[in-house]
């Protein structure tokens, strides 16, 4: 019975202990979830010649990929030392998003904001040039109330492969050491609990 109890006694805080570790992980995962995320896209630069005009077109998409709404968003791109659009459009999803523009008197520049934007909402921004424009220059700044854009990231499908086999590897490996843990601790007790019974004899 001894042998019984300090098994139960090993077991039992390891159980716990591993509840209290997953229940934080979806706490955390629950609350960091519950915020705005702004993420901007910049496709790559067409470029066309229209008559003997060499023209170029970029676009910035801006998402909000979080579980909350994002407000006081502001945007402003520097396309390099001098350079700016001759003209732009905005396409949004839905098309009752606000946005505004004004132009920066100081830099001469127009600065572009949204003051709302909801979960999965975006808004394209798109911009033309008559010069050929050299995307290594371009920079954006992407700021909303209490939160900054991040660009978005694309993923190799072949490194995220790798990345999930990887993990389900490791964690066959930790289960199976896991049980092989188990059931030599289970034998051992056994073997206790028969010495202590012929000892009892």
């Amino acid at each position: 019975m001894t042998g019984k109890n300090n098994f139960k006694g090993l077991m039992v805080p390891a159980i716990i202990s591993t509840l209290f570790s997953i229940l934080g992980n979806i706490a955390v995962f629950t609350m960091t979830s519950k915020t705005g995320s702004l993420e901007y896209d910049i496709s790559p630069i067409s470029y066309f010649k229209l008559d003997s005009i060499q023209l170029s077109i970029l676009n910035i998409k801006i998402l909000n990929s979080g579980q909350k709404e994002c407000e006081d968003i502001d945007l402003n791109v520097d396309f390099g030392s001098k350079i700016s659009a001759n003209d732009f459009s905005i396409a949004k999803s839905p098309e009752s998003i606000i946005t505004n523009q004004k132009l920066d008197s100081a830099t001469g520049k127009i600065l572009y904001s949204i003051p709302y934007l909801n979960p999965n909402e975006q808004v394209v921004y798109s911009f033309l040039f008559n010069k050929i424009l050299d995307q290594k220059n371009l920079h954006v700044d992407l700021r909303g109330k209490g939160v900054n854009g991040v660009k978005t990231e694309v993923i190799d499908s072949s490194l995220a492969s790798i990345f999930v086999v990887g993990t389900l590897v490791i964690t066959f490996i930790a289960i199976y050491l896991l049980f092989i843990i188990v059931f030599h601790q289970q034998k051992v007790i056994k073997s206790y609990l028969k010495l202590e019974k012929v000892g009892k004899l």
